[in-house]
């Protein structure tokens, strides 16, 4: 109880609650620093300005500039329901559903001409029937599907190879050919489980349990300290490293999209209402958090991974609602001031990048 305490009152003293707090703290400040009308003059010298992030947009896909949200190159496409870019490759992978058929299909773009950024032809790599969330490592794609049954695929060279029976993630991250993802199994408890992906399958696979998580839309970050677990109970949300366990005092209905932005610093995308929350952990074990309420719903389902933020650097977060995108500047003493000069120029969740 001593703990908790504690930890609220570092909270209260570490950065302001709520959007409009922050609005009203930062209005003049925000206005100077956005006073120039043409957003893409000064573009490289902003935070972002050398960076791509890929995008939905309402009729297909595009590639965007990170500092303006110009729009650089478009592509039409079915409905996408993910998209991840593999720059190894130097393609966009679109997850895209087709309503003639009631198939999905995994698509691949290039994303580089010799003339430049362009989207080429789009590749299909395989047909789902039913949902499927993608993943790029070095030596294939993971493509996790809800088709009969949650499995695990390896693709190379467009064609499935071997399968991994296995819940969909909540959250992935990866570190080479390893994948760690944290998933719900079906009695409902939580597991964190790692399997390295090769040509010929999955390999060296575990699993370990997460006790103590309860929402089913909880996601998980992996920071320098461990992998941060991020749940939500009773309205509000909260943080669990390990056997620590620490609420944030923001009221959250359930948790659309968590990416780390630095070793310490993690980008939290909440809904009821939507919010974009930075945390920071302290090495004493100390959390700073900062909030800021946007307008526009979420495009997330809780039961799987979604891609509604991008990090570009540990300064500048992306965030896309089902409307479009934001970008927010991080400070040094997690202020988040929105970017007023960021264009609405018709991307929208879900997005990946940074792409140089």
């Amino acid at each position: 109880m001593v703990r908790a305490l504690l930890v609220v009152c570092l909270f209260t003293g570490c950065a302001p609650h709520d959007a409009n707090a922050q609005a009203n703290a930062h209005a003049n400040a925000d206005a100077d620093a956005h006073a120039h009308a043409d957003a893409d003059a000064d573009a490289e010298g902003k935070a972002g300005g050398t960076f791509r992030f890929a995008a939905a947009t309402a009729d297909g896909v595009g590639i965007f500039d990170a500092a303006t949200g110009r729009a650089i190159v478009r592509a039409p496409a079915l409905p996408v329901d993910d998209l991840v870019l593999d720059p190894e490759r130097g393609r966009l992978l679109t997850f895209e559903l087709d309503a003639d058929d009631e198939m999905g299909r995994v698509v691949a773009r290039s994303f580089w001409t010799a003339a430049g950024w362009g989207l080429g032809a789009p590749l299909q790599l395989a047909a789902v029937d039913g949902i499927a969330r993608l993943l790029p490592v070095p030596s294939a794609v993971v493509a996790f599907e809800d088709a009969y049954g949650p499995r695990w695929h390896v693709l190379v060279d467009g064609r499935p190879r071997a399968s991994l029976p296995a819940p969909m993630p909540r959250a992935v991250w990866s570190s080479g050919d390893q994948v760690h993802a944290l998933t719900q199994e079906p009695d409902a408890s939580w597991t964190t489980r790692s399997a390295r992906a090769t040509e010929s399958g999955f390999h060296a696979t575990t699993a370990a349990p997460v006790p103590g998580l309860v929402h089913e839309s909880a996601r998980a970050v992996a920071l320098a300290a461990g992998v941060v677990a991020i749940d939500v109970v009773g309205g509000a949300l909260v943080l669990r490293l390990a056997e620590r366990t620490t609420p944030v005092p923001v009221a959250v209905a359930e948790i659309a999209d968590a990416r780390a932005i630095s070793p310490t610093r993690a980008a939290i995308l909440a809904g009821g209402p939507t919010r974009l929350i930075v945390v920071e952990l302290g090495s004493s074990g100390s959390v700073s958090f900062a909030s800021l309420r946007l307008d526009e719903p979420t495009r997330a389902d809780p039961r799987f991974l979604s891609r509604a933020l991008v990090a570009v650097g540990a300064a500048r977060v992306l965030v896309a609602t089902a409307v479009r995108v934001h970008a927010v500047d991080v400070g040094p003493e997690l202020q988040l001031l929105r970017d007023a000069s960021f264009r609405d120029d018709g991307a929208r969740a879900p997005i990946d990048g940074p792409l140089r």
